[in-house]
């Protein structure tokens, strides 16, 4: 299923950026 494919790999970059911007805020 390249579709599926495609919609983790776009979606991926933007949880790695809220992931860090939660881990700066609670440093």
């Amino acid at each position: 299923m390249p579709s599926c494919r495609f919609l983790v790999d776009s979606l991926t970059p933007q949880l790695i950026r809220v992931f860090r911007a939660r881990i700066s805020a609670i440093v």
